[in-house]
C-alpha cells in the first residue's frame, strides 16, 4: 500500500511540474514572432502594394554552411519578408531592382511558408517604382485654401489652393502641370482629379510647411466638378 501511495504522490509531482514548465513556456512566448525573426500579421492574398528594401531572401536553416546565391526579395517596414516574382516575361521589373535599394512594390500577393527561406509569401511584381518617386493617384475632395497651422495672430489673405479629402486629409493642389482646361473653381467646390502626389518631406522649400499637408498633388490628367 505504501509503494502504491508513493507512486501516486510522484505522479502527482509530475504533473505539477510539467504544469509548471507549460506555464513559464506560454509566458515565454509572444504572439507574433519565430525564431527566424518578425513575423506580423500576414496580408490578405489578393492586389498589394508594400514599401520595403530590396535583400536578399536569408535561409530559414541558418546553422552550417551557407551557400552563395541570392534569392531576390523584399523586406517591408515591418520585417517581413517576400519572395519576389517578375509578371513581365523579360524580368523587366525584378531585372531593375538593385541590393539595398528602397522601393515601392506592387503586384499579386499569396501568402505561403517557402521551405528555404524566409518569407510570408510569394509578390507577382506587376510595377516596381523608386520609393522617393512621385506617385500616380487620383483624388477626391473639396477645393479650398489651405489653412494655416500657426492660427494665432494676424492671418495672411493668399489663397494656397489645396484639396482636403473625405478624411480630413490636406494636399497642396497644383494645376499647373494639367494636359486638359481646369474649370474654374471656388472654395467648396467638390473635385475629383488625376495626378501625381509627391510627399512634403521630398519638397526643398520650408513654405508648404506652414500647412497642415502631406504633399503635394499635381494634377497631370484630369480635374472634374463634381
Amino acid at each position: 500500500m505504501k509503494t502504491f501511495r508513493y507512486s501516486k504522490e510522484l505522479a502527482l509531482i509530475v504533473i505539477g511540474m510539467l504544469i509548471m514548465a507549460g506555464l513559464y513556456l506560454a509566458s515565454q512566448w509572444t504572439p507574433g514572432t519565430s525564431p527566424t525573426g518578425p513575423s506580423a500579421t500576414v496580408p490578405p492574398a489578393g492586389p498589394i502594394e508594400v514599401r520595403g528594401r530590396v535583400t536578399c531572401l536569408p535561409h530559414r536553416d541558418t546553422t552550417g554552411p551557407q551557400t552563395l546565391e541570392c534569392a531576390f526579395g523584399l523586406r517591408d517596414e515591418k520585417g517581413r519578408y517576400y519572395a519576389l516574382r517578375d509578371t513581365d516575361p523579360g524580368y523587366a521589373n525584378v531585372s531593375r531592382l538593385a541590393s539595398d535599394a528602397d522601393v515601392i512594390v506592387r503586384g499579386t500577393f499569396t501568402p505561403r511558408e517557402d521551405e528555404k527561406y524566409q518569407s510570408i509569401g510569394m509578390i507577382d511584381v506587376t510595377e516596381v517604382l523608386a520609393a522617393d518617386s512621385p506617385q500616380r493617384m487620383s483624388l477626391a475632395g473639396t477645393y479650398l485654401c489651405l489653412p494655416h497651422k500657426d492660427q494665432t495672430g494676424p492671418q495672411t489673405d493668399e489663397c494656397a489652393a489645396g484639396l482636403k479629402t473625405d478624411d480630413g486629409t490636406y494636399y497642396a493642389l497644383d494645376l499647373g502641370l494639367s494636359s486638359q482646361t481646369i474649370p474654374l473653381l471656388a472654395p467648396g467646390d467638390r473635385v475629383k482629379a488625376n495626378g501625381v502626389f509627391t510627399p512634403i518631406e521630398r519638397l526643398s522649400t520650408d513654405h508648404w510647411r506652414n500647412y497642415p499637408i502631406i504633399g503635394i498633388f499635381s494634377v497631370t490628367d484630369s480635374l472634374e466638378r463634381l
